[in-house]
């Protein structure tokens, strides 16, 4: 599934078939912050504007899933089907949240955001741990539930600019987009994509070098064996 315009103010989520042709699945959607697919099949939308989350069945058909969010920007499922949503702040008028959604759509706050975070996008390792993309360039890392605090938060790492999109590799490494910007020297950073290994070292793996190109969002084909 994929993203794009239909009109100003307007998007559509394109699917695309294994033969490469491609059909709107969704029309008219408000502002698609994020997408997400389930194990049976079920497209989850993060609708940005109007804070809410639609789940597509396979077939097209649509219900809202949970609303009541501020600002939604970036979503996930743990090993167990759960769904989680991080929720940016509002200033000093809301403070944002990560929640994780059972399949029946309860919800549970997972963890409370700093006051100055930025979120992105979310991504879950294979030890259960969740790692959020922060637009100011961190990249947080909330362990499994600990003995002092229920979801411990550590800063993994970082990039020179924003860090926008995340995605495991087969071997456990993190790739993160970077988005590039400017830094605080008015110095301007190309867009690029880092490799993070399980310890945090990080290298670069790709770089937009030609005009007008731009890293957005990553994604990662399945293992033959778990497809």
């Amino acid at each position: 599934m994929i993203v794009g315009p239909e009109a100003f103010g307007v998007a559509v989520i394109y699917k695309i078939n294994p033969n490469g042709a491609m059909i709107i699945f969704v029309p008219g959607v408000n502002y698609a912050s994020s997408l997400a697919v389930d194990r049976m099949g079920n497209l989850f939308v993060a609708d940005y504007d109007n804070g809410t989350i639609y789940q597509y069945k396979p077939t097209g058909a649509r219900a809202i899933f949970a609303s009541g969010l501020h600002h939604p920007v970036g979503m996930a499922f743990d090993s167990l089907g759960q769904l989680f949503v991080v929720d940016n702040n509002a200033g000093n008028i809301y403070q944002g949240h990560i929640y994780g959604y059972k399949p029946n759509g309860s919800r549970t706050i997972y963890a409370v955001l700093e006051s100055a975070d930025r979120p992105a996008d979310l991504a879950f390792d294979s030890l259960g741990s969740l790692f959020v993309a922060d637009l100011g360039g961190k990249i947080y890392k909330y362990d499994p539930p600990g003995v002092l605090r229920r979801h411990p938060r550590t800063t993994f790492g970082s990039v020179p600019g924003s860090a926008q999109s995340l995605g495991f590799d087969s071997a456990g490494n993190l790739l993160v987009v970077d988005a590039g910007g400017a830094n605080s020297t008015g110095t301007v950073m190309s867009n690029a994509i880092y490799k993070f290994t399980q310890q945090g070292v990080r290298s670069m793996f790709a770089s937009g070098q030609a005009v007008g190109e731009s890293f957005a969002c990553l994604a990662f084909q399945p293992m033959a064996c778990c497809q």
